[in-house]
């Protein structure tokens, strides 16, 4: 409908019920293309669908360092493991790029269901869990319980786009090392991290 147009990219904002996305992905769509000094438009008309106009600068290749540079300050990485459980695509790739870019090894699962399989059969090889809170298929809350019933001892990092102190307690209360609040920067990320794997 129209009235929602003007703010599909505000972060948070969705149509969907609780559970079923965070409103983060177009959010964050919309930072990655500003970054990069470009912009977004869209088109929908009810019944027909949406249309998604993205508008990039052209620029000459430049070779990719395998890490960024880190600023002066900012927490290193490792290159240990870590399986970051995600269900919206664009965050978990993002979070999959930031990892790598600190150095670290990084198996991606969709959701919880998927995330406890992957574990299931790589938990010894496996250092850290990034787990998101709130997803679909299976919960985080029902996927912290599977993990901890895989390895009793399993480091889990939670992730939410929530309020920590309504979705997360219970499970800090748990055992779980921390929350990292989404969307997350990469110096936020490292520091959580690395203070996840050390405790």
């Amino acid at each position: 409908p129209p009235h929602i147009l003007p703010h599909i990219f505000e972060p948070f904002f969705t149509t969907k019920e609780v559970g079923q996305g965070t409103g983060l992905g177009l959010a964050v769509a919309y930072g990655i293309i500003k970054a990069h000094g470009g912009w977004i438009d869209v088109e929908s008309e009810l019944g027909r669908g949406t249309r998604f106009h993205l508008y990039l600068p052209s620029t000459v290749p430049q070779p990719i360092p395998s890490e960024l540079p880190f600023e002066e300050g900012e927490i290193r990485g490792g290159h240990e493991t870590i399986l970051l459980i995600e269900d919206e695509p664009i965050v978990l790739e993002l979070g999959r790029q930031m990892l790598q870019s600190l150095g670290y090894h990084v198996l991606t699962a969709r959701d919880g269901y998927e995330g406890v399989t992957l574990y299931a059969t790589w938990h010894s090889q496996i250092d850290l869990i990034m787990l998101d809170v709130v997803m679909p298929r299976m919960s985080g809350h029902e996927a912290f319980h599977q993990l901890r019933c895989i390895n009793p001892n399993a480091k889990i990092l939670l992730i939410t786009g929530y309020s920590p102190e309504h979705v997360a307690a219970e499970l800090l209360a748990q055992g779980a090392l921390g929350v990292i609040q989404k969307p997350y920067e990469r110096r936020e990320l490292a520091r959580a991290v690395r203070q996840a794997l050390d405790a």
